[in-house]
């Protein structure tokens, strides 16, 4: 583009065009960098002064810059990096924040799914109450309840042939002996295959 303004001619009739050519390259460029502005500047003073002089370093801090003067108000806009960043957030970050709060948080979090998860939760305790009263108890605990018990009778039913004496469990086994072998004996001769 340097070498397009140095070519356009006359620098006194064309000074308007080269700096309005040598700004849209900066923007165009995405070029956020005062060093760039200030070679721009100051070919536009001097076309000569491409090679890297000391009005072409950076800025120092507080120093002002050469196109402030020359650019206006569309210096402050490009400082402001033309608000984009302000349209952006009134445009996406706030609406979107917006939409976070009112619809997503308020709406579809503390209505639907708590709602849900609300009514759920409210149907769960009569299920709860349903199985406790007519499974768990009745089946579940009966079941073991009486086991249990069955166990406790046996037990106490069985208890008075449980006497310690070796005499008396002889007796009881001789009597399931003698149990056994009529059963065999009734077996094998009153039912013959």
């Amino acid at each position: 583009l340097l070498v397009l303004l140095a070519a356009m001619g006359s620098w006194t009739s064309e000074r308007p065009v080269a700096l309005v050519l040598a700004g849209l390259l900066v923007i165009t460029a995405g070029v956020n960098n005062y060093r760039q502005f200030r070679q721009a500047a100051a070919f536009y003073d001097n076309p000569a002064a491409v090679i890297e002089t000391p009005e072409t370093q950076p800025l120092l801090v507080g120093e002002e810059d050469p196109l402030a003067r020359w650019l206006g108000f569309f210096y402050t806009w490009m400082e402001n990096k033309f608000y984009v960043d302000e349209l952006y957030d009134f445009v996406f970050v706030r609406p979107a924040y917006w939409i976070a709060r009112q619809f997503t948080y308020l709406f579809l979090d503390r209505r639907v799914i708590d709602g849900i998860l609300h009514g759920v939760a409210s149907i769960f305790p009569r299920i709860g109450g349903f199985l406790r009263r007519w499974v768990d108890l009745p089946i579940i605990n009966g079941f073991g309840d009486f086991v249990g018990e069955s166990t406790k009778w046996f037990g106490r039913s069985f208890r008075v042939i449980q006497t310690g004496r070796i005499q008396d469990y002889l007796s009881w086994m001789l009597l399931a002996v003698a149990a056994l072998a009529i059963l065999f004996i009734y077996l094998l001769v009153f039912l013959p295959s």
